[in-house]
C-alpha cells in the first residue's frame, strides 16, 4: 500500500501543479533546465574558449597592423616587424613593416572568420580553436620573411615592393 500511495503522490505532483501557489514540479523544473540548455549553445561555445582565441586575436592583430600600414611606426627595437633586413635602411623598415601588416591583416580576417565558424560547428577540443590562430599567424609571419629576403640590402637602393 506505502508504495501505491507513494506513486499516487508523484503522479498528483507531476500531473497537478500548484501554480496558484507558485510551486515548481519536478516537471516544470526539468522542462525550465532544457530550455535554458538549448539556447545556450553558442554562448558555451564562446565562453569554453573554442572561437574566443581565433576571434579575439584576429581583431588585436589588425588593431595593431594599421599604424605599421600606415607607415606611422619609426624604426625601433619594440613594435613592428624586428627583423635583421628591417634594420639596415629605413626604407626596408617601412617596406616590411607596411607588408606585413597587409599580410597580417589578411590571416587575421582568415582567424576571424574560423573563429565565427567555430560558433556554429562542434569541435571535439577546445584546443581545436587555436588551429586557426597558430596557422593565421605562422602564415603571417611566413610571407613576411620571405617578402624581407627579396629586398636589396644596400642603403642607398629603395627596396622592390610587391
Amino acid at each position: 500500500m506505502r508504495n501505491r500511495e507513494k506513486w499516487k503522490s508523484n503522479a498528483q505532483r507531476v500531473a497537478a501543479p500548484d501554480v496558484a501557489e507558485g510551486h515548481a514540479t519536478p516537471v516544470s523544473i526539468a522542462f525550465d533546465q532544457r530550455i535554458m540548455t538549448m539556447g545556450s549553445g553558442i554562448l558555451t561555445k564562446m565562453l569554453s574558449g573554442i572561437a574566443i582565441p581565433s576571434v579575439f586575436c584576429g581583431i588585436l592583430f589588425i588593431v595593431i597592423s594599421l599604424p605599421l600600414l600606415r607607415g606611422s611606426i619609426p624604426m625601433n627595437r619594440f613594435y613592428g616587424f624586428r627583423i635583421s633586413k628591417a634594420f639596415t635602411s629605413d626604407a626596408n623598415w617601412y617596406a616590411i613593416n607596411k607588408y606585413g601588416a597587409k599580410a597580417l591583416i589578411l590571416w587575421s580576417i582568415v582567424m576571424i572568420v574560423f573563429g565565427v565558424l567555430f560558433l556554429f560547428v562542434g569541435l571535439s577540443s577546445p584546443l581545436a580553436g587555436l588551429i586557426p590562430l597558430v596557422i593565421c599567424t605562422a602564415a603571417a609571419i611566413v610571407q613576411t620573411l620571405r617578402f624581407a629576403r627579396q629586398l636589396k640590402n644596400s642603403n642607398d637602393e629603395k627596396p622592390v615592393e610587391q
